[in-house]
């Protein structure tokens, strides 16, 4: 579901893909979102999203992310942990340089950083690049998120930070400001992220210090054009996104370091334990047993199909659309216009 800035990136990027791809790649992009697919899980009525996979596609970029995010959150839920730390590696904005060169001038300082973590006893870690056009110095904020884990007492804020200055040639200030935070201590597993880890692809938030410091970076690179932080303008904008959709094809976002290279043996036991769990209890109350792809599930059909089954008054349909509705809960313009949109299908006023 796309809204406010989201909807204006697109429109800039569709343009784009028209002028320097094909009619093809931009109706895919375009029409990323018609095939999303209502399922039900223990958890309740979610959209799976069907998306088209683009870099510049909001959705797509969070649905990716998410895929990252789960897997750290893994680890972190079900074997003891090291000293978390977060550190977001910047460089000096250059007007009028492009993309390109500004991603050259970040990789080889951000290798270079993470060998010397290496060194230093990094026992995981992850980079996360964010690309963001800063219209106040007019030209790219081209940037870098890092989530380290270290053996207890292994590493202090000051080592972080001077070792990144002397790396960048004393481009970043003296001062670190926000830029190092030590985020946890090291400790047995996170047990409560088992049941909030939130949501990584549609971004409902966890309570969790660790699991915010994890998705937070790991969000969709077209945030970094979106209308918002370009003070609303559009023209800018649509320069922005017409540079990125040359430019960034096939970019790597996103590196993982040691134990988080791979999925947490621990999480994939539990998951596994849990669909064996749901298929016995299914065949012992005599019903078959939902299809499960990745965790139980059922697939209800698309959005759009239910949402008009829905309104033709099938009771299967009102009762999805009545649960989905419940997946939100704040009080934000976008919450109330979803809540209005279910109503509309399952209300018999709607």
């Amino acid at each position: 579901m796309l809204h406010g800035d989201a909807v204006e990136v697109r429109r800039a990027v569709v343009r784009g893909l028209l002028k320097t791809r094909s009619v093809a790649l931009a109706y895919r992009y375009a029409a990323c979102g018609i095939g999303d697919q209502l399922v039900r899980t223990a958890g309740g009525v979610h959209v799976s999203p069907r998306g088209c996979g683009h870099r510049l596609c909001p959705r797509c970029g969070r649905k990716r992310g998410g895929r990252y995010a789960r897997r750290i959150l893994g680890w972190l839920a079900y074997e003891p942990h090291g000293d978390l730390w977060s550190i977001v590696l910047t460089q000096r904005v250059k007007p009028g340089e492009g993309v390109d060169t500004t991603r050259r001038r970040m990789a080889g300082k951000q290798r270079q950083f993470m060998r010397w973590c290496t060194r230093r006893g990094m026992t995981a870690g992850m980079t996360t690049v964010h690309i963001v056009w800063s219209q106040r110095k007019d030209g790219w904020h081209y940037h870098t998120h890092c989530l380290l884990e270290f053996p207890a007492g292994q590493m202090t804020a000051t080592d972080l930070w001077q070792e990144w200055r002397e790396i960048s040639n004393g481009e970043p200030p003296p001062d670190a400001g926000e830029a190092v935070r030590f985020v946890r201590a090291a400790g047995p597993p996170i047990e409560s992220l088992r049941e909030d880890a939130g949501d990584p692809e549609f971004w409902k938030e966890s309570r969790d210090v660790s699991a915010r410091a994890i998705q937070y970076p790991l969000r969709d690179m077209a945030q970094g054009i979106a209308a918002k932080r370009l003070g609303g303008d559009p023209a800018r904008m649509e320069l922005a996104a017409r540079e990125l959709v040359v430019k960034a094809a096939g970019w790597k976002l996103f590196n993982a370091w040691g134990k988080w290279q791979r999925a947490c043996p621990a999480a994939l036991a539990a998951d596994e334990a849990a669909r064996r769990g749901e298929a016995a209890t299914a065949k012992d109350e005599g019903k078959e047993p939902a299809k499960v792809v990745g965790s139980p599930r059922e697939s209800l059909g698309t959005v759009r199909s239910v949402w008009f089954a829905a309104r033709r008054r099938e009771q299967w349909a009102v009762d999805a659309l009545r649960e989905f509705e419940r997946s939100v809960s704040n009080n934000s313009p976008f919450a109330k216009r979803f809540v209005r949109w279910c109503r509309l299908g399952w209300s018999p006023g709607g």
